[in-house]
């Protein structure tokens, strides 16, 4: 007996050490509300009176004490209702409780209630914890501030301050979000200045910005509330056009005619910093009237028909309709086929004969490309060629049609095969890798020729161009200027390239017999170029009086339709044999 009286002696000395060790107030109060057991930190609530705080006291009597010895401020002035209070939070009060006491600090009550009545309390400082979490929260928001600042940021156009790429994709995605299953009508305006680029070069960036932030501005005071302006990049903007159910019928017709609006806007002259300056500006507009909208594909329609407005012209807007839509699927259908790994395989080549003028021999061909599509059927270059240079494979394709026709004079084992020409893309001929793809050719002097439209030479400080037309010439290349007379840099192409020959353009030719302007350029054109020692061909030659009147003005060689069609290498083999060619209908 006194040994388990010992025992309970010491786990009652162990229990009451670790109940004082505790940082929180401790108390278990029983059914009839006396004091059962505490620790010295609750005890210490009540200082300097700890020695009156002891089990069996009950805790009306603490509260009085409170009240008596003024140890508790909410005390002041309202005894009785406090010692009342503290009886109602002690018996019914909720199981966690929170204050902040006179001190400032901050308390948490945890209330027990036991099955036979008892109350087991604990009272924590949380001061510290409240700190902490008032700098995380300060902490937090500063955090969302800066996201948020970095976010308008990243989403803004530097520029302008409109917004862009990125802001643009985001809005488009969100908007296909809530409008996909609703509908409705909406536009998307595809904007691009026509002529910036000459304004760079002329007057310099700086110029150029104020123009570009110019334009932002008049984008915004120009469209309707409730629409975004948005700038992608360069002189590209984008117009967002959430539409209104009053506009239903004529959705389109009120779009392309707001379109008409801002290419009139953007066209109007710009002066950033005095300069002058003149800009046009193409559109692209897409529109959707009702039911599900994916934005996606509507973005695409815009920019389709932006390309068709530059195409067509410029400084105009274009309204993405069906007819377009079933062209852009064509589009993107040989878009797909171009980029198979089996398509350098499928292009070829038709030859179409020179001759010359005064026998009537041929002493030449152009190579024009074909694609023997898998379905059996020989597609032209208008088919494939401007999807091509979309997708930059005309370099590629170039390269094609230059072994192609490489390969089969080698294997003709002809050693006086004519000239054959080869057109060479202006994006081919910017390209720096043109002269190392083809220094290990081996042509021989004469066999081939490049045609290069003169219009590459509207920069005549292009050095790279100028670097592959010098290469050209030391490799023993011909050059020639093909559609020669329907650009502005005629004569600077002529000094430029210094070709062996030049091509005067099919239209041309085609009004020899009616329009005596165009006898008068033909004859100026071969008298300048014979001048500087260059060789003229006329291509686009259809009727015999054709053939005879450039003849007589002086023209060295005639191609056309004449004579023949693009033919198959073979076929042109058997011409060229066969040493004249008077006409097809011989």
């Amino acid at each position: 007996m006194q040994d388990d009286q010992k025992i309970d002696a010491a786990l009652l000395a162990q229990l009451s050490a670790a109940l004082d060790a505790l940082p929180a107030t401790f108390v278990v109060y029983g059914p009839d509300e006396r004091l059962v057991v505490c620790n010295s930190a609750y005890r210490r609530e009540y200082h300097p009176f700890e020695h009156e705080v002891v089990p069996g006291v009950s805790h009306t009597e603490l509260q009085w004490l409170k009240v008596r010895e003024g140890l508790d401020a909410r005390a002041a002035g309202r005894a009785d209702a406090f010692v009342a209070d503290e009886q109602n939070r002690h018996r019914t009060g909720p199981e966690l409780e929170e204050w902040q006491d006179d001190h400032g600090r901050h308390m948490r009550m945890s209330r027990t209630r036991l099955a036979d009545g008892s109350v087991v309390g604990m009272r924590f400082d949380i001061s510290d914890l409240r700190e902490a979490q008032n700098n995380l929260r300060k902490q937090n928001d500063s955090l969302r501030q800066a996201r948020s600042a970095l976010s308008r940021q990243v989403d803004t156009d530097a520029l302008t301050g409109l917004r862009n790429r990125r802001a643009l994709r985001k809005q488009l995605i969100e908007m296909s979000r809530r409008r996909g299953r609703h509908g409705g009508q909406i536009a998307l305006f595809f904007l691009d200045l026509d002529g910036f680029k000459q304004v760079n070069d002329i007057y310099g960036h700086e110029v150029g910005d104020l123009l570009l932030i110019e334009a932002g501005q008049r984008l915004q005071r120009s469209v309707p509330a409730g629409c975004t302006v948005a700038r992608i990049g360069g002189d590209e903007f984008v117009v967002v056009y959430p539409g209104g159910n009053e506009m239903t019928h004529d959705w389109p017709e009120h779009c392309q005619g707001f379109g008409r609006k801002l290419v009139e806007i953007l066209g109007k002259t710009y002066a950033p910093n005095d300069r002058r300056c003149q800009i046009a500006c193409s559109i692209g507009v897409a529109c959707a009237g009702g039911g599900p909208v994916n934005l996606r594909d509507l973005a695409r329609f815009a920019d389709f028909a932006l390309q068709r407005a530059k195409r067509t012209g410029r400084s105009r807007c274009v309204l993405f309709d069906d007819t377009m839509r079933r062209t852009m699927l064509r589009h993107e259908e040989v878009a797909h086929e171009l980029l198979c790994d089996t398509m350098q395989g499928q292009l070829g080549f038709h030859l179409q004969p020179v001759l010359s003028a005064s026998s009537r021999e041929v002493v030449g061909a152009e190579a024009l490309i074909r694609w023997h599509h898998p379905d059996g059927r020989l597609r032209m270059p208008g088919e494939f060629l401007p999807v091509a240079e979309e997708l930059r494979l005309i370099s590629k394709f170039d390269q094609t049609t230059l072994e192609n026709v490489l390969g089969w004079r080698a294997a003709t084992g002809i050693s006086d095969l004519p000239c054959i020409s080869v057109n060479l893309s202006p994006q081919r001929l910017h390209d720096p890798d043109l002269l190392d793809d083809l220094r290990g050719t081996n042509v021989a002097p004469g066999a081939i020729s490049f045609e290069i439209l003169e219009t590459v030479f509207s920069d005549r400080d292009d050095r790279q161009l100028q670097w592959n037309l010098d290469g050209l010439r030391e490799m023993g290349f011909d050059l020639q200027i093909d559609d020669y007379g329907t650009a502005h840099s005629s004569i600077s192409a002529l000094l430029q390239i210094r070709p062996k020959r030049l091509k005067i353009d099919r239209q041309f030719a085609a009004n020899l017999q009616t329009d005596e302007e165009a006898v008068s350029i033909c004859r100026l054109t071969i008298a300048l170029a014979h001048e500087l020692g260059i060789e003229v061909t006329a291509e686009g030659v259809e009727t015999e009086e054709q053939a005879e009147r450039l003849s007589e003005l002086g023209c060295d060689c005639l191609q056309g339709y004449l004579f023949s069609p693009p033919v198959a290498p073979q076929s042109f083999l058997d011409l060229f044999l066969g040493n004249a060619i008077t006409s097809v209908a011989h």
